[in-house]
């Protein structure tokens, strides 16, 4: 394993220094740190109390003949739905209408929903701060991906086919590779990273330091790091340490 001789200097440089102040942002958790999203508010209504006559109001509006309460007859594929989700979202602002619906469309068709659809699902809550169930949402994705043996250049696919705003792409893509790292998927969760370096894209400084420490099993870190320092991503103590402990074994 090839090392840097500048990255080795910088990181004797920070050990010396091992009470240099850290912005806070970096010392937080991986989930606390991909898991803040702005992209748009939810709106605390009153309509989540009924939601079944909020959404057969908003789909007839936009031309669909569909009553929540009776989705056996209707034909669910995967086209209506996404556009069934999309409106939903757009006509409330309220990723929890839009999740009622999915949950439903799941009950009424007796099986889960396609990749894509649930790509489409995994958009709307991070756009609605919905995160934390976003994530529930894409660790069933890694997992189900795993067991059908779907690549995960396939699984980002999907996720770029169903985007509408590049934060929160960004933000999934981030979240994609957090799952994959929890499900010690760390061979594709590297490749994730080249993959998101076509979109002109890196993952969060969290996620980085995750995958860092579980490249360090692999011999791989250091590459890794070399690309996170051309990406204007500083050493701290928190990364130092991690290389420090694995020169210390």
């Amino acid at each position: 394993m090839k090392v840097s001789s500048s990255i080795f200097s910088k990181l004797l440089f920070i050990a010396k220094k091992p009470f240099r102040q850290i912005p806070s942002n970096n010392l937080s958790s991986c989930s606390s740190c991909l898991l803040e999203s702005q992209h748009f508010s939810t709106q605390p209504s009153e309509e989540c109390n009924n939601p079944m006559s909020r959404i057969k109001s908003i789909l007839s509006k936009r031309g669909f003949d569909i009553n929540p309460e009776n989705l056996h007859a209707v034909d669910l594929n995967e086209s209506s739905l996404i556009r069934i989700l999309t409106h939903l979202f757009h006509e409330s602002s309220n990723a929890e209408l839009a999740l009622h619906f999915f949950k439903l469309s799941e009950h009424c068709i007796g099986s889960l929903q396609s990749h894509k659809s649930v790509c489409k699902m995994i958009h709307i809550l991070v756009s609605g701060n919905m995160n934390h169930v976003a994530v529930d949402f894409i660790l069933n994705l890694v997992r189900d991906s795993v067991s059908k043996e779907v690549s995960v250049d396939v699984l980002l696919k999907l996720v770029y086919e169903t985007h509408s705003h590049r934060m929160v792409f960004q933000t999934v893509c981030s979240m994609l590779l957090h799952c994959c790292i929890r499900e010690n998927k760390v061979d594709p969760a590297f490749e994730l990273t080249c993959q998101m370096k076509s979109f002109d894209m890196f993952p969060s400084v969290g996620v980085c330091h995750s995958l860092l420490r579980a490249l360090l099993g692999l011999n791989m870190a250091w590459d890794f790091l070399d690309r996170m320092m051309r990406q204007g991503i500083h050493l701290n103590v928190s990364i130092a340490t991690l290389f420090v402990d694995m020169f210390c074994r």
